[in-house]
């Protein structure tokens, strides 16, 4: 339970966790393209490794997919940890 006065229930900024969920998506989706781009280069390692299931022109398709998300996901990293009480502020 929090109190009607705490910094949470006025709308702080987000806090620790919010912030760790989003670093650890980012490094997910991180090791993503980086795994997805050496398959578009490398399908001959990278295919035993993931058990057949990273083939050249599935790599390439998901690799060209997951930028959108990478760059959101980065932009909002930057955000949380440059100015984390800027977009929070009341009025």
């Amino acid at each position: 339970m929090t109190r009607q006065g705490s910094a949470e229930a006025r709308g702080s900024p987000p806090g620790r966790k919010v912030r760790r969920l989003v670093a650890w998506l980012l490094f997910f989706m991180t090791v993503l393209v980086l795994l997805t781009g050496f398959g578009i280069n490398e399908p001959g390692i990278i295919g035993p490794i993931t058990g057949g299931l990273l083939g050249k022109s599935i790599a390439e398709r998901v690799h060209i997919y997951l930028w959108g998300p990478f760059i959101i996901l980065l932009v909002l990293h930057m955000s949380l940890s440059l100015f984390p009480a800027r977009w929070w502020r009341e009025g």
